[in-house]
């Protein structure tokens, strides 16, 4: 996900006004507000295609309206919600320029912990990346085997 540097550059200088550099906080503002567009771009195909009478016959049964949506349109709509789920975890997990300048200690994420490994006066050292990076990796490859039944269909039904 090519962030802008201009982007990063007014959320080092707001972060730093308002206290947040090398926060958890800071880094989840920067990455909801470059996710939320695609979220919103791809779930959008998928709420369009939820059938809505459905919906309001659940209503006419009885349901309320928070009812109606969680026993209707949501079953539809989960096939895009953890496709989409997928894709934000692994644009979070592959950042490095934001991670690296809004982050210094504290709020550090693994790619970034991964970078430590490397000196000039030792260089790369290739045992504990190669660890790190496998560790990196199951958390994803953990989350996708668990929801891969949604996946495929969540990539393709949500399409217009």
């Amino acid at each position: 996900m090519g962030l802008p540097i201009v982007a990063l550059i007014a959320f080092f200088v707001q972060f730093a006004k308002l206290g947040l550099l090398d926060t958890h906080l800071a880094l989840i503002l920067a990455y909801q507000t470059f996710n939320l567009p695609l979220v919103i771009w791809i779930l959008r195909g998928f709420v369009d295609a939820a059938p809505v009478d459905i919906e309001e016959a659940a209503q006419v049964d009885g349901c309320s309206r928070l009812e109606a949506f969680t026993r209707t349109t949501l079953p539809v709509i989960m096939p895009g919600l953890l496709a989409i789920a997928i894709l934000s975890l692994i644009f979070c997990f592959n950042d490095f320029i934001f991670a690296t300048i809004l982050s210094i200690s504290n709020a550090r994420t693994t790619t970034v912990f991964l970078f430590g490994f490397f000196s000039p006066e030792r260089g790369l050292e290739w045992n504990y990346i190669s660890a790190g990076a496998m560790l990196v990796m199951i958390h994803v490859l953990v989350f996708s085997l668990l929801v891969q039944k949604y996946l495929i269909r969540g990539l393709t039904f949500g399409a217009v």
